[in-house]
């Protein structure tokens, strides 16, 4: 690349910059005017190293302006991550017992049916097996589910691009 194109190719990044930079001012001075009219809510968030950011969310805007706070926390401990502050959203399935299927767990399902063919399979005919041999499933993808599960099953393993086997 000759001279001329990369000086022209920088000038043409630094009003890049330079717009960004003005529409970057622009909204921290929107999100200050919001927060100095109190209609910012404060919540606590959870990030990495033990640290906590502030998420000031507007009331009735989709915007948000994130600040650190003003004094220094200490760090929740060494893994752990800040205090959450809760907002009211619970799980569908808080309180519930997770659902389980009818013929019993999966991983000794799979082993039968890999002990039975012993050569490895894929995933399609291991849930061929499954359902032949009367196993249950509750989701309403069963092929869905197992190629998410098989890779974490205990006594199975992945012999090869597709194929599973006995552990």
């Amino acid at each position: 690349m000759s001279i001329s194109k990369s000086l022209l190719r920088a000038a043409k990044l630094q009003e890049k910059i330079d717009l960004l930079r003005g529409q970057l001012s622009d909204l921290l001075d929107q999100a200050r005017s919001e927060i100095s009219a109190g209609s910012v809510e404060e919540t606590t968030i959870p990030v990495r190293r033990g640290r906590a950011k502030m998420l000031k969310s507007v009331r009735g805007s989709r915007k948000a302006a994130v600040t650190r706070p003003a004094a220094p926390q200490k760090p929740a401990g060494r893994g752990k991550s800040a205090k959450v502050v809760k907002t009211g959203r619970r799980s569908p399935l808080a309180g519930h017992k997770r659902a389980t299927s009818p013929s019993g767990p999966l991983a000794p399902a799979v082993v039968k049916v890999l002990q039975t063919n012993k050569q490895p399979m894929n995933v399609r005919d291991i849930l061929d097996g499954l359902l032949g041999d009367g196993y249950k499933f509750n989701s309403a993808e069963p092929k869905k589910n197992l190629a998410a599960r098989i890779y974490r099953l205990k006594g199975v393993k992945q012999v090869s691009s597709g194929l599973f086997g006995l552990a």
